[in-house]
């Protein structure tokens, strides 16, 4: 890990500070703690560009001085953008900090139109590249570059649940406080993401079936942004909650008690709200992108085609479920 040098501290004085992230949602709040401390060591200017196709209300705790979307063209590993608009918008910058995990010749190209102090970024020809970011979680990944700027930050000091706009998080409450009856808990299941990364629909059915004979105490909460009728939700103990907003999917996942999900945004939410968590892993690696600050389990495909079993996840959850007690939705959020 190239990040042990001085050279940092020598160049001073550091006025305007540029990150570059363009990858998915999910990677985004992985990287919130990251941000969340670049803000608090650095008092002075700081510009975020981020992809234009996010909703991007997770960045306004941040109070950054801009923040620029932009339109990225990601295909065959390679990132690009138009370099001359994103001169015209921004022309002094002392550093650069790249968050993308694929390369990019239009950042190279617009760092040489720039010429900042110095650059850092997770692979390419910075300055300071963090050459092991593969074996790290994606949370400790992006924590890493910034402490180049400020060696004694510390990421548990940044962990912590998104903040939701109000509206959001208002509805929730309310919802949940209607259907919500004595020592009730909530298991939220989150299921769609990439194909690859999905597990099948007989898996979560026998899943979800098996969870109303043996946790008979539990609402089982889907959430999602497209329903999948294939399931079968006809339970009264089964709430489907499809088609909204990002904002209130993301308020109603922070009042669970458990979460059960694939590898997707949903579970880095419930990982940062510190909700115990089962992360359901087939082709991508949770030791980068599971579940990190929480009591949570990660299970693992050997053969990364999502074939886990159901006895498993239910042996998990029997674990997480004797774990904590329930939540308070009038006073906890």
């Amino acid at each position: 890990m190239q990040l042990d040098s001085d050279l940092p501290k020598k160049i001073q004085p550091i006025e305007h500070i540029v990150l570059v992230f363009c990858n998915g949602i999910g990677d985004a709040f992985m990287a919130l703690p990251a941000l969340r401390a670049l803000r608090k060591v650095f008092t002075k200017k700081i510009t975020l560009i981020c992809c234009q196709t996010h909703e991007n209300w997770w960045y306004d705790e941040l109070h950054f001085d801009e923040v620029l979307p932009f339109d990225f063209d990601v295909s065959n590993q390679r990132i690009n953008f138009e370099v001359n608009y994103a001169y015209k918008q921004i022309k002094h910058v002392d550093i650069v900090i790249s968050l993308l995990t694929d390369k990019s010749e239009s950042l190279e190209q617009l760092i040489e139109l720039w010429k900042p102090k110095w650059t850092a970024g997770m692979f390419g020809s910075h300055d300071f590249v963090l050459k092991c970011y593969k074996d790290l979680n994606m949370f400790c990944a992006c924590f890493e570059l910034m402490k180049l700027i400020d060696s004694s930050i510390v990421i548990t000091d940044f962990a912590y649940p998104i903040i939701i706009p109000k509206p959001a998080l208002h509805t929730a409450k309310l919802f949940l406080n209607h259907i919500i009856r004595n020592n009730t808990k909530i298991l939220c299941i989150h299921m769609e993401t990439k194909p690859e990364k999905m597990w099948s629909k007989n898996s979560w059915q026998q899943l979800l079936n098996q969870v109303l004979v043996t946790l008979p105490n539990y609402k089982i909460l889907i959430i999602g942004l497209k329903e999948d009728s294939s399931i079968d939700k006809d339970d009264k103990n089964i709430i489907s909650f499809f088609g909204f907003n990002l904002a209130l999917i993301a308020a109603m996942l922070t009042c669970a008690d458990i979460f059960i999900g694939v590898d997707s945004c949903m579970l880095h939410l419930a990982d940062l709200a510190k909700i115990p968590s089962i992360g359901l892993f087939g082709p991508t690696d949770p030791k980068r992108f599971g579940c990190y600050f929480t009591n949570g389990r990660n299970i693992h495909s050997a053969n990364k085609m999502m074939d886990m079993k159901v006895a498993d996840v239910l042996q998990e959850l029997a674990l997480l479920s004797d774990s904590f007690q329930r939540k308070n939705y009038e006073t906890t959020y």
